[in-house]
């Protein structure tokens, strides 16, 4: 680890908490007690993240020149990836989060998962600010990667709420990408002479 490298920390610094992990069904370690929720933990999700949230969406509320409709798509879509990605935060056994992502690198558990919501989140800026195929794609792309937490485990082994938010999310990034597909039409043909 980063951190405990470093001897001159006048504490003990441990980046992930005591969870404890099995290995599910499907061969893969999943955290099943997530022991203390530390304050590092809470304070990304429900300080940090929130406000993120809330900047997006007056920052693309306020925005000139972008369509009513592309403005309520892109913020269902921020609304979705962030209801999802906190919940999976604050509650990693939910989701069968695997020990992978949930072992913190650098700050605290679940630490990957913070900085790719601000990753989704950009991605989601630069769609809405430059229209470019790539970019939207992209963000279609890392707001369905909730569907990946089928892959982890069961489907009859999430929550109602754990279903709802990841099909949310995946679907708000099919509806982005259907929506800027067909903001930029088919090209326009040359006249023929």
């Amino acid at each position: 680890m980063v951190l405990e490298a470093l001897p001159h920390l006048p504490f003990h610094y441990r980046p992930f908490a005591d969870g404890t992990f099995e290995t599910n069904d499907y061969g893969v370690s999943v955290v099943v007690n997530d022991g203390v929720l530390g304050p590092s933990r809470v304070f990304a999700a429900l300080v940090v993240m929130p406000t993120v949230l809330c900047f997006s969406l007056f920052h693309l509320a306020s925005a000139v020149g972008i369509p009513r409709a592309t403005k309520c798509i892109m913020g269902l879509s921020f609304i979705a990836s962030g209801v999802h990605n906190i919940d999976n935060i604050l509650r990693p056994t939910l989701y069968h989060t695997p020990e992978f992502i949930y072992r913190g690198e650098l700050l605290f558990p679940m630490d990957v998962g913070v900085g790719f919501w601000h990753v989704v989140v950009a991605l989601g800026y630069a769609a809405i600010q430059t229209h470019h195929p790539l970019f939207v794609l992209l963000h279609a792309v890392t707001t369905s990667f909730g569907l990946a937490h089928y892959a982890m485990a069961p489907f009859i082994n999430f929550s109602l709420f754990a279903h709802a938010t990841i099909l949310f999310e995946s679907a708000m990034g099919l509806l982005v990408a259907r929506h800027f597909l067909s903001l930029s039409g088919p090209a326009p043909r040359k006249a023929q002479k």
